[in-house]
């Protein structure tokens, strides 16, 4: 087997280590932290699922070609998709930031109402070059959170100025 199917195998045995994680049904978020300037702490499996999604991104340097991998892609949009996970999804989200991954963007942008991963939906979405989503990201100039509201009017600028068609 090739190094990169090798790390294919390991990726996948990653994901499925990710779902095994997620509570079987979707929970309330922790209490808010006052530490944390008040957003809520994390529970435990959002910081392993979190930790799996960094993992992965750098099993992605190794074989960047994976990230072309059409199935990989869809394994990895079940879990950044799944709110079970809570802000685990956030790494999940960002591996997604390719323009590969352009065909996933529709069901990311049905995720930006979720405060849990709605920066990274719309920094991956930049990332992308997924056009068309400026009406859904809007709203998010008004967020409570100054880095969401730069990753929309980032986006909003780039969709503004892209000669790229709609």
């Amino acid at each position: 087997m090739t190094n990169a199917g090798n790390i294919r195998r390991e990726i996948e045995s990653l994901v499925v280590e990710a779902r095994r994680l997620m509570p079987k049904d979707l929970l309330d978020l922790l209490p808010p932290d006052e530490s944390l300037e008040g957003v809520p702490a994390w529970s435990e499996f959002e910081g392993q699922i979190w930790s799996i999604g960094e993992e992965i991104r750098q099993l992605f340097l190794k074989a960047p070609r994976l990230r072309d991998d059409e199935v990989l892609q869809g394994r990895l949009v079940e879990i950044a998709c799944d709110r079970r996970a809570h802000r685990g999804r956030q790494s999940f989200v960002a591996l997604l930031g390719d323009r590969s991954c352009v065909r996933h963007a529709g069901r990311l942008v049905e995720h930006l109402d979720d405060p849990c991963v709605d920066g990274q939906v719309i920094s991956t979405l930049f990332k992308m070059r997924a056009p068309g989503h400026s009406d859904a990201i809007d709203p998010l100039l008004d967020d409570m959170m100054v880095w969401v509201r730069n990753e929309a009017k980032r986006y909003l600028a780039w969709e503004a100025a892209s000669d790229e068609p709609v």
